[in-house]
């Protein structure tokens, strides 16, 4: 059960592109995505803006794009996110709910929102929303920047849901965690910390 589900009216399921819906809803864009709509399918948010041609294959991503994404050779469409900035040629930094902290973990189906550093080879291609921020004027990186450090520090102030509330003490009780800003993004060494100091207390026991 997320926040993410629970808002949308559909929980239970894989909601990657729940959380996608989510993102433009909180940040007062839905009228860009999906002209209004909703779906719990990457495969709707591809087959949507293919109608529109806003459709991309090209390598050339912004911020703001919707990756859609695979994992496996044949290429079936199992996960999405947004892409937050281009970190070289060949890959993408992505802010995506529903996948894991690392590789180790499931990347379509991991159970937290995490940003992911993405590469083009599991990128199949990316939706683009029109963006029309002020009239006649594109999104830009600086733009793009500003508006997810918005959604971050309002995310970072949010209390956790309360399912998790239990194990998110025990682990400050055993050193895991300090439990501030639970909700908080937390980048890949913060992840490796954090595991190491659970194996740590495991071997204790």
């Amino acid at each position: 059960m997320t926040k993410y589900g629970e808002e949308y009216g559909w929980n239970g399921v894989a909601w990657c592109a729940i959380f996608i819906w989510w993102l433009y809803k909180n940040s007062g864009l839905s009228s860009i995505y999906l002209n209004g709509e909703k779906t719990a399918s990457c495969t709707a948010i591809k087959e949507f803006y293919e109608k529109y041609n806003q459709w991309f294959t090209n390598n050339d991503y912004r911020p703001g794009d919707i990756a859609i994404m695979s994992f496996k050779k044949s290429k079936e469409i199992q996960h999405c996110g947004l892409i937050v900035e281009k970190v070289d040629d060949t890959h993408y930094k992505t802010i995506e709910g529903n996948t894991s902290s690392s590789a180790a973990g499931s990347q379509d189906n991991g159970g937290i929102v995490a940003l992911r550093t993405r590469s083009i080879n599991n990128i199949l291609g990316v939706a683009r929303p029109q963006y029309e921020i002020e009239e006649d004027e594109d999104m830009t990186d600086e733009k793009f920047a500003e508006m997810m450090n918005t959604y971050l520090a309002n995310l970072a102030k949010q209390e956790p849901p309360k399912w998790a509330e239990k194990e998110l003490a025990e682990a400050r009780e055993l050193g895991i965690t300090d439990a501030t800003r639970p909700m908080q993004l937390i980048p890949r060494y913060q992840a490796a910390i954090m595991a190491l100091r659970a194996a740590k207390v495991k071997k204790t026991k």
